[in-house]
């Protein structure tokens, strides 16, 4: 809260800071109370949100706030994140233009002195510094992530607000808001600091969580694949199926063609399919490598040998959240299907049945119907 209102203290406008509690069970509301009544450059306000279903609690947060909220732009900030001084300043000028719909940062671990940490400022620099940068040239985007980013609220609202009940609602508003028409924006140089999980643990329950946050997204807005809206129904999403696919195969593959290369029985040539693919790998660390050394410094770089192990990792936990994530039951589609066919029959039936009811009619005409079922 006190770096968001330094934050404030360099924008033009005035500034509000919405607070979300959202079911906390410690101090933090007192806490955050105290540090409100503190700010010095932007107004505070207090929310809560309450909702039984876990799932839905996050993204029911955020639509907490966005139903709180009068400004033009929002910038949404997890409480788990740290902002710089200039965030406001940084993300402004770009809701100047009309057809900007949203603003992403870079989220940088706050600090680097574990493994995992290491590896994540590794991905960070390379995946959503560089990689993203790249999309936003040609518009296409897939997620701004949740750490910190801004949207315009009048788009958000028209949207119904953020989707709850599903993973991934970052990407899935992103991904909306451009199908709007809007463009997406990522600045590399808008850099803002978050905790990262600190043990496999709790990197599991991260990575299973950004996983199947994808597949919802992708799911959700299938639609924009099939009717080619832009870059993104084009290229991004069907290339992001095939990425998700391909990691998930990686595990699987990698094992068969170890034990076809021990037995030494193949009609494959695995050799030289193993020197093609160590080739291709090679290439992408080298431009990985320049990345980093480029956006982190050098002194990252000799966390990069063991980068290959952290993406074996985290496959694994993607491979194992397409085994355990939930579907619909077909049974279900079929009767909502046949639902939404015979209902409307039964209304009309329904309307006819009361347009045609004795109480409706004259005396002689519902006289001579009685007669009649005589």
């Amino acid at each position: 809260i006190q770096a968001i209102d330094t934050a404030a203290g360099q924008c033009a406008g005035q500034a509000t800071i919405y607070v979300i509690e959202n079911g906390s069970t410690d101090a933090t509301y007192a806490e955050a109370q105290a540090a409100l009544a503190e700010c010095r450059h932007a107004r505070g306000i207090l929310l809560t949100s309450s909702t039984p279903y876990k799932a839905r609690a996050k993204a029911h947060a955020l639509n907490t706030g966005l139903a709180a909220a009068t400004e033009d732009v929002l910038v949404r900030v997890d409480a788990d994140t740290f902002v710089s001084g200039t965030l406001l300043r940084q993300m402004g000028p770009y809701f100047l233009d009309p057809s900007v719909g949203g603003v992403g940062s870079v989220p940088l671990p706050h600090k680097v002195t574990i493994w995992i940490e290491r590896m994540r400022s590794l991905e960070v620099y390379y995946g959503a510094a560089f990689k993203r940068t790249s999309q936003g040239a040609v518009d296409a985007i897939p997620v701004l992530p949740g750490a910190t980013v801004a949207f315009r609220r009048e788009l958000v609202a028209r949207l119904g607000g953020f989707s709850e009940g599903m993973l991934g609602e970052d990407a899935d508003i992103t991904v909306r808001v451009g199908r709007l028409g809007y463009k997406i924006v990522s600045d590399p140089m808008i850099r803002v600091f978050s905790e990262q999980p600190q043990n496999l643990r709790e990197l599991r329950e991260q990575r299973m969580r950004w996983s199947g946050g994808m597949f919802h997204m992708i799911g959700r807005n299938r639609s924009a694949i099939y009717r080619l809206q832009g870059l993104r129904g084009v290229w991004t999403l069907p290339w992001g199926c095939f990425v998700m696919f391909r990691k998930l195969m990686l595990i699987p593959f990698a094992i068969a063609a170890a034990g076809l290369i021990i037995v030494g029985h193949s009609f494959v040539p695995l050799h030289e399919v193993a020197a093609a693919g160590a080739i291709i790998l090679g290439a992408q660390l080298v431009m990985m490598g320049v990345v980093v050394a480029v956006l982190g410094g050098p002194a990252l770089l000799l966390s990069l040998p063991s980068y290959m192990v952290f993406r074996l990792v985290v496959t694994y936990f993607a491979l194992e959240t397409l085994l355990s994530i939930r579907l619909k039951d077909p049974r279900q589609r079929v009767m909502w299907s046949w639902l939404r066919q015979v209902l409307p029959r039964a209304q009309r039936g329904r309307r006819i049945a009361l347009a045609g009811s004795p109480g409706r009619m004259s005396g002689g005409a519902a006289a001579g119907r009685r007669g009649r079922r005589r």
